[in-house]
């Protein structure tokens, strides 16, 4: 009994010691792949960038894209 105690704290203070030494590595790692997908990609100065916002699916001409007029009468 006396041998799994001993084995149970030395195990505990391994992981403890790990734990230490190697989380705020991880926890570094995770903000600064945050930081990078959040940072805007960068473009050399005096580059030029055209973003079209072209439709995927064009409607034929005179087909209306309001939407629908409906009759109605007012009750009273």
């Amino acid at each position: 009994m006396l041998k799994f105690i001993l084995i149970f704290l030395l195990v505990l203070l391994l992981v403890r010691l790990l734990l230490r030494m190697l989380l705020p590595v991880l926890i570094r790692r995770v903000f600064q792949n945050i930081q990078k997908k959040q940072q805007p990609e960068r473009r050399p100065e005096g580059s030029v960038y055209v973003e079209t916002n072209a439709p995927d699916n064009k409607k034929p001409p005179g087909e209306p894209t309001d939407g629908e007029y409906i009759d109605y009468e007012e009750i009273r």
